[in-house]
């Protein structure tokens, strides 16, 4: 492991490691970089839905960008990633 672990078990060394104890995988940063992103166009065109001047094609955008953002958490999560 590159990181280390900040847990209650591996600061204190009395339990044992949080992440080893449930087998958790964590996203690399790649896929959290896409996972971030994913979450801010969803929150950009939900944003965008409520405003006056709202771009023509805002519904359409919000549903893509949800459902990317579906797709992506439920892959990961068959993945055994806990997001």
């Amino acid at each position: 492991m590159d990181e280390e672990c900040d847990c209650y078990g591996c600061v204190t060394m009395r339990k044992p490691c949080i992440n080893e104890f449930f087998s958790q995988k964590k996203l690399n940063k790649a896929e959290e970089a896409e996972y971030k992103f994913l979450k801010r166009e969803v929150d950009k065109w939900a944003d965008e839905l409520n405003r006056l001047d709202a771009h023509p094609n805002v519904v359409t955008n919000l549903w893509v960008a949800r459902k990317e953002l579906s797709q992506f958490t439920s892959k990961k999560r068959k993945e055994g990633i806990n997001i």
